[in-house]
């Protein structure tokens, strides 16, 4: 029984326009309502397919999320850009306090103070020497700024590897095929299974 398709060269036969003709009904807008469901019902064929796919890169992949390499090489970059600042500000500090100590010293070498001991009536002239402590507060100044300055070092070298592997990234022409590109996008769409 033929109820559809080609009857005699390329005339087409559906049996639904036979019996609408036989009725003498309009029923265009059965058919527009008709094929608004058939599309939004391919559109849940497709969400669920999507589904199904997403569940099976998350089985295959061990719930373990798809990196974003570029991405991650940014942020660290982006954070040691940050403490590459904060040592700067600091160092910058350390070196004013450094720059105000000997300027302090010098002034008050250069005044010729001196204070007598109470007890024995002995005059010591003030210098640097005998400033109590003042030696080793300049030794912590001095050690403190090595140790920012040898971890700004080890900060910009840091930087310009994580730049050099950047820009390798970028250059490559297709670092991913377009299906892990596929498989990435996938991954991360949040759908949630039991309202569909």
């Amino acid at each position: 029984m033929l109820n559809r398709g080609i009857v005699i060269g390329s005339i087409r036969f559906s049996i639904e326009e036979l019996v609408q003709g036989l009725s003498e009904r309009d029923v265009t807008q059965l058919r527009e309502k008709q094929q608004a469901i058939e599309i939004e019902l391919k559109k849940y064929r497709q969400l669920q397919n999507i589904i199904e796919y997403k569940e099976h890169l998350a089985v295959g992949a061990n719930n373990i999320a798809f990196p974003d390499f570029p991405s991650q090489l940014e942020n660290q970059i982006q954070l040691l850009t940050f403490e590459k600042n904060e040592l700067e500000v600091n160092l910058k500090s350390i070196e004013n306090v450094k720059k105000d100590n000997t300027q302090f010293i010098n002034f008050i070498e250069k005044m010729k103070l001196s204070v007598i001991d109470k007890n024995t009536g002995v005059t010591t002239p003030v210098t640097k020497e005998t400033i109590v402590h003042f030696v080793d507060n300049q030794m912590y100044i001095d050690t403190r700024y090595n140790m920012l300055k040898i971890k700004l070092v080890t900060i910009n070298k840091e930087m310009a590897k994580l730049n050099h592997q950047l820009s390798e990234v970028q250059n490559l022409v297709d670092v991913q095929s377009e299906i892990e590109k596929f498989d990435i996008h996938i991954a991360s769409l949040n759908i949630n299974k039991e309202r569909i």
